[in-house]
This record gives structure tokens, C-alpha cells and sequence, in this order.
């Protein structure tokens, strides 16, 4: 009974694991929609987010399933990803970029004007 609680608590450590890993990535798409910048700076912190995810990946399998990586762990963590992409996500982003972007249009109709 033991090792099912133990399998089910790192199930659950994978489905969460996802969440957060797409939760960080709204965090860097809420700042590409405020601040765009170009394909080789998005690339590059694409790169670099996804390489810090699986360092993220691979601690949690280490601390919770003594560095095992399983099958049922990806899984797990593929399906917080889709749970959380297709749930909240996008109404997160939208609700977290509309008012800084106002506030940057208001900003730059406003300095338009003056020039």
C-alpha cells in the first residue's frame, strides 16, 4: 500500500511540475507581449527557459523518485501542461498584459503627440 501512495505522490509531483513549468512560460509570454522583441532574443530565451525546465524536471525526479525518471512521470507532467494550457492559461496572460498594455498606448499616443 505503501509504494501506491508513494507512485500516486509522484504522479501528483509530475501533473503539478507541469503546471508550474507553463505557468513560468506565462510568465515570459506576458513579457513578450509588453516589451516584443525580435526572433533571435525569443529563441534564445526559449532556449534557455526549456534547458532551466528540465534541470526543474530532473530535481523533482531526483528529490521525490531518487533521480528515476519514469514514463508515467512525463506523462504526468504532459498532462498539467495541457490541463493548465488549455484552462487558464490564456485568461491569465490576456488578464496580465491588459493593463500594461494601455498604459504603454496611452504612453505612446501621448509622446506621438508631443513630436
Amino acid at each position: 500500500m505503501e509504494q501506491i501512495e508513494q507512485e500516486v505522490r509522484f504522479l501528483l509531483y509530475s501533473f503539478f511540475t507541469g503546471i508550474f513549468l507553463l505557468v513560468s512560460y506565462d510568465g515570459l509570454r506576458i513579457f513578450r507581449r509588453i516589451f516584443p522583441h525580435g526572433k533571435c532574443v525569443t529563441f534564445w530565451g526559449d532556449f534557455f527557459f526549456w534547458l532551466i525546465g528540465g534541470l526543474v524536471v530532473f530535481l523533482m525526479c531526483y528529490e521525490v523518485n531518487d533521480g528515476i525518471i519514469r514514463g508515467f512521470s512525463l506523462v504526468g507532467i504532459g498532462i498539467g501542461m495541457l490541463a493548465y494550457h488549455f484552462g487558464p492559461s490564456e485568461l491569465i496572460v490576456m488578464g496580465a498584459t491588459y493593463v500594461p498594455l494601455k498604459i504603454k498606448r496611452f504612453w505612446l499616443r501621448k509622446h506621438r503627440q508631443k513630436q
